[in-house]
This record gives C-alpha cells, structure tokens and sequence, in this order.
C-alpha cells in the first residue's frame, strides 16, 4: 500500500504530528474492542548535490571580524557539519568562546475569526 502523506511524523517540546491506525471489533456476544497502533511516516529526499564550500563573514566594524567556513552549501539531515571559524581581527577582550547549536521549535494556533 503506497500512500503519500503530506508531512513527516513529528515529535516536538510543543507539538507532535502522529499517524495511527486505529482497528475496532464491533461483536453482538461482547463488548466493543478498539486498539491504535502508531507508526512513523518519513518523506525520502535525496541527497543535496555537494559541489561548493561557503563562507560568512560577521562581525562589529573596526573590533572584531569573524569568519565561518564550511564544506558544503547544503547538507542532509543525516551528515555532520564541518568548518572552520576564524578570527580575523579582534580588538576587543573575549574571555570566552564556544559553539552552541541550537533547536527552535514555533507553533502557531490558529486565529478565531
């Protein structure tokens, strides 16, 4: 059976998309049996082409200039990222640095009109 779905299954902090099948036994002699059974539904994307390295610059002007260096322009859900990050002028005291991916999830109610 091949059915296509329009979004994958989803488990956030905030919401969850699920798809179940829910099975009922209706018989006369006894009481009415209902069970769900979930299951996952993943869209298949290929892989993004991997052709060019991509570089941003951000920084304050005339303190600090950072550069971000990375290996490919796109990535798969399934590859790990890897760069480079560069000072290229800093004329202010940092103390510390460190990376911090970071997940962001937004829902939306639907407005009552």
């Amino acid at each position: 059976m091949c059915i296509r779905d329009r979004y994958e299954s989803y488990y956030g902090s905030s919401v969850k998309l699920r798809y179940f099948l829910r099975v009922t036994i209706n018989r006369n002699y006894a009481v009415k049996l209902s069970k769900e059974y979930d299951f996952a539904v993943l869209a298949p994307t290929p892989e993004p082409e991997t052709g060019r390295n991509i570089k941003m610059e951000v920084g304050i002007e005339d303190c600090l200039h950072i550069e971000f260096e990375y290996n490919k322009a796109k990535y798969h859900l399934k590859d790990v990222v890897i760069g480079q990050v560069k000072f290229m002028l800093v004329r202010i005291c940092l103390l510390y640095t460190s990376p911090s991916p970071r997940d962001r999830q937004k829902s939306r109610m639907p407005s009552s009109a």
